[in-house]
């Protein structure tokens, strides 16, 4: 029997593993609220106009984070919590946009395999 002198590099701390939220501590925006004015500059995830330039902040935040992917997933599900705000660099528009895209995309494959199927 080999005994490990060090223990495994995988393993997840026991306190996070169980946790699906856990990246979120890992996030560019974890510890914003200690840097970020929200009184004077507003929220940057959640801008008050819809102009794409609204948005800008919250996207520069999110550019060098090390879960940007992570969030992006987060906020395409279908929570209503999650249908407004900037998630994973990209704003509500545009991640309706990509939705939308993706159900296009999904809906024409499926007429193909269909008309195969029919053949």
């Amino acid at each position: 029997m080999v005994t490990r002198r060090l223990p495994s590099m995988i393993q997840q701390a026991p306190d996070k593993s169980n946790d699906p939220n856990a990246w979120m501590d890992q996030a560019a925006c974890a510890d914003l609220a200690k840097t970020w004015d929200y009184r004077k500059d507003g929220d940057p995830f959640y801008p008050v106009s819809s102009a794409p330039f609204a948005a800008k902040p919250g996207k520069q935040i999110c550019a060098g984070c090390p879960v940007i992917s992570i969030c992006f997933e987060h906020g395409q599900s279908d929570s209503n919590s999650r249908q407004y705000g900037t998630f994973g660099g990209l704003s509500q528009e545009e991640r309706r946009t990509r939705r939308k895209l993706k159900q296009r995309v999904e809906a024409n494959q499926k007429r193909r395999e269909r008309k195969q199927a029919s053949k």
